[in-house]
């Protein structure tokens, strides 16, 4: 334990880019070799552009042409989007942390809308991050009814930042776990978005029941 370096490195001035680039890496070894990559950098969302499209079209209001700006997208290897993920810093106000929350949800509720539902209608549902600091949480969004939206909170996600919080890290572990068989290799996936990307054998739903 004593040589695992990243303990006692976090800070609460820690910026929104350090908390991002630490998460990340867990990520980025969970979603290799499933054909999922990930955009990061503040990237416009394509499904937002489209919605604001739709939007000024139909209230005849002048809205952002680009789309909004994700802190990571995961998408398959032709960008088709599956899911908007957002990271702030620890010291975040409580005003910024809702907006980050509402406009999370905002956008993944865009990609069901215009990006995954469109494609097969039992794309009806993704799970995506929401992360303040070291501490955040996993959910589901679901599509109901064309335009109504049911989000349910999955997991708490915790990045440890000593020793004695590692074993809290087991949960984060699993759920990261299940977000990538969920995304990987739920018959709706696989039937009906996957396709678009090269197949590699993973676990099944059935590891975590």
């Amino acid at each position: 334990f004593n040589r695992v370096r990243n303990f006692n490195r976090h800070q609460e001035s820690d910026s929104e880019a350090t908390c991002y680039r630490r998460f990340a890496a867990l990520l980025e070894v969970l979603l290799d070799g499933t054909g999922i990559t990930m955009i990061d950098g503040e990237k416009t969302c394509k499904a937002t552009k489209r919605n604001n499209a739709i939007n000024s079209a139909y209230f005849e209001i002048d809205l952002s042409r680009y789309g909004r700006k994700i802190d990571l997208i995961l998408c398959t290897l032709d960008r088709t989007e599956i899911c908007s993920n957002e990271f702030k810093k620890d010291t975040s106000d409580d005003s910024v942390i809702l907006d980050q929350q509402s406009k999370n949800l905002r956008t993944n509720a865009s990609i069901l809308r215009h990006v995954l539902y469109p494609l097969n209608h039992e794309l009806d549902t993704t799970m995506a991050i929401d992360l303040i600091g070291t501490n955040g949480y996993l959910y589901a969004l679901q599509l109901v009814n064309d335009d109504f939206y049911i989000a349910k909170p999955v997991s708490q996600l915790l990045y440890p930042k000593t020793r004695e919080s590692l074993w809290l890290f087991l949960d984060t572990l699993k759920a990261l776990f299940f977000f990538k068989v969920r995304c990987c290799t739920s018959k709706e996936y696989r039937s009906h978005l996957l396709h678009r990307i090269f197949y590699v054998q993973q676990p099944t739903e059935q590891t975590w029941s």
